[in-house]
């Protein structure tokens, strides 16, 4: 099964301090397809940009993209 996911749940996923951090995990990690579209991926790299930095971008957007689990 593919699942897509909304930026949100990524951007959880991707930062300890969110506050939806350990429900996107948890849903993530058990989840063996995703699917992560480029309207979304563009909207997350925004959004880290706003609250983070670009440094974070950089770091985030990376591991996503060098992960087996997103298509």
């Amino acid at each position: 099964m593919k699942l897509v996911l909304d930026t949100g749940a990524w951007y959880g996923f991707l930062f300890r301090d969110d506050v939806f951090h350990k429900e996107a995990d948890k849903v993530i990690m058990k989840t063996p397809r995703l699917v992560l579209p480029f309207t979304v991926y563009e909207e997350l790299a925004a959004l880290i940009h706003h609250r983070k930095g670009k440094e974070a971008v950089e770091k985030g957007v990376g591991k996503l993209r060098s992960s087996r689990m997103v298509e």
